[in-house]
């Protein structure tokens, strides 16, 4: 078994829409279904969904995904009322479950952490408890865009897994201190965005026009390719990688190609000054922000 393979997360955000810069939707079940074949026979077994991700679920239950460990996030929690509050999140939970074709769920994460504010906030948690206590889910967290989440929300509703941005802009979540902290609390660390959703994947001179406040920044980044001799592609992986305290990388593809090139890198010894690239621009380096650049 291939050592990225031990770590990689199968993201499934766009199997219902496109997501990210470059990406397209993955068009159809026979598609969904090689991927799902591909991950079986690389022995992936770990997947990241969503509710909100629509279809993506019940497109994924129908591709025999029983021996997979499924990670999936709650919507956006809407009810105020604590009774109407439970009975929500065990509804969207079971549907999950039921959609997906699964006994349970391996993580179970809160998508927006703002529900984790105020006495909700506390009745959430307590829920998500009583779910991992009950079985169908065995480990609970949240996903988040800032390390700022963790400084308010990790010491009062601990987690098992925080999924978080890491990149080679997004070095917060090393430079904080806070993924050496995850790693002595036992909390696993799952990286997403190791590709900025596309944007460090754009070829010099291709960005779209709102990112051009941001040129010297991509001009650095391009000329320190050239450099150390790497492609965009391959500097993205070999930074996560070098990460000993990552424990998982979710990926997201548009089709196969993708997939099988990600599976089939390879890792180059090389001394590397990744963390020169790290950027603090938060309208650049979280996605949030970029409808209002």
């Amino acid at each position: 078994m291939k050592a990225i393979n031990k770590k990689l997360i199968f993201g499934t955000a766009n199997l219902s829409k496109p997501y990210g810069i470059n990406s397209q939707k993955i068009q159809n079940h026979n598609s969904i279904k090689n991927i799902i074949e591909f991950l079986k026979k690389e022995k992936i077994n770990f997947v990241d969904t969503a509710y909100s991700y629509g279809s993506a679920v019940k497109d994924l239950g129908k591709n025999r995904i029983q021996k997979f460990n499924i990670i999936s996030k709650l919507p956006n929690l809407q009810s105020t009322n604590f009774k109407l509050l439970e009975e929500e999140i065990y509804k969207t939970t079971f549907e999950m479950i039921y959609n997906l074709r699964i006994k349970k769920l391996y993580g179970l994460l809160i998508h927006n952490t703002n529900n984790l504010n105020g006495a909700k906030g506390i009745k959430i948690y307590n829920v998500l408890k009583k779910l991992k206590k009950e079985g169908f889910v065995k480990k609970i967290g949240y996903s988040i865009y800032s390390t700022k989440e963790l400084d308010k929300f990790c010491f009062k509703f601990p987690p098992d897994v925080i999924q978080g941005p890491l990149n080679l802009f997004d070095q917060t979540i090393v430079s904080s201190g806070w993924l050496g902290k995850l790693k002595k609390k036992k909390i696993e660390f799952h990286s997403r965005s190791i590709f900025l959703q596309g944007l460090l994947l754009k070829k010099k001179g291709k960005l779209p026009r709102k990112f051009n406040r941001f040129n010297q920044i991509f001009k650095n980044y391009h000329a320190f390719l050239k450099k150390s001799k790497l492609e965009a592609f391959e500097a993205c992986l070999l930074f996560v990688c070098s990460i000993k305290l990552i424990n998982r990388i979710v990926i997201g593809i548009d089709n196969l190609s993708q997939l099988k090139k990600i599976v089939n890198f390879k890792n180059k010894t090389g001394n590397y000054n990744f963390k020169k690239l790290e950027c603090k621009k938060e309208s650049l380096i979280n996605p949030t922000k970029w409808n209002y650049l």
